[in-house]
């Protein structure tokens, strides 16, 4: 679980265990340098967050939202030279987009998972101990005072 307190208006102090990250929101840095590198928010910036009442999406860069491609696609493209002829056969004939089959197999999920995410999914937490005499978490039955 992701301990979060803020220091002052952009900043915010991130705890994992034994681990302590600083996340600035405004300049969006985090000290883990993730979020800095992928330019996608790591999970100590979704945590802060996630406290702030921020959007998800808005820690990204634009770059992964929808609407940069939509942007890129815009403005018309125009051909360089407009002395070609073209011939008649080519103009009469319309042209479709080619028919997109599903391919074989479970479909791919939507995004790759970085290595990050793949080490902290195959991490175990550690397991509580618990006493055989008298079942509480802490100690064992050798040091149990019961």
């Amino acid at each position: 679980m992701l301990s979060v307190q803020d220091i002052d208006a952009n900043q915010v102090q991130v705890t994992f265990g034994a681990s302590l990250h600083v996340v600035n929101l405004k300049v969006k840095k985090c000290s883990c340098r993730r979020f800095d590198l992928e330019k996608i928010p790591c999970a100590h910036a979704l945590a802060a967050a996630e406290k702030r009442k921020l959007s998800r999406i808005s820690l990204c860069h634009p770059y992964f939202q929808k609407n940069y491609l939509c942007k890129s696609y815009a403005n018309a493209i125009m051909p360089r030279n407009f002395d070609i002829h073209v011939p008649e056969n080519v103009v009469s004939k319309i042209c479709l987009p080619p028919e997109a089959r599903q391919q074989p197999g479970r479909p791919k999920k939507s995004r790759i998972k970085s290595a990050l995410e793949i080490a902290m999914e195959k991490k175990k937490p550690r397991r509580q101990h618990t006493c055989g005499n008298c079942k509480q978490i802490g100690h064992n039955r050798k040091t149990c005072k019961a």
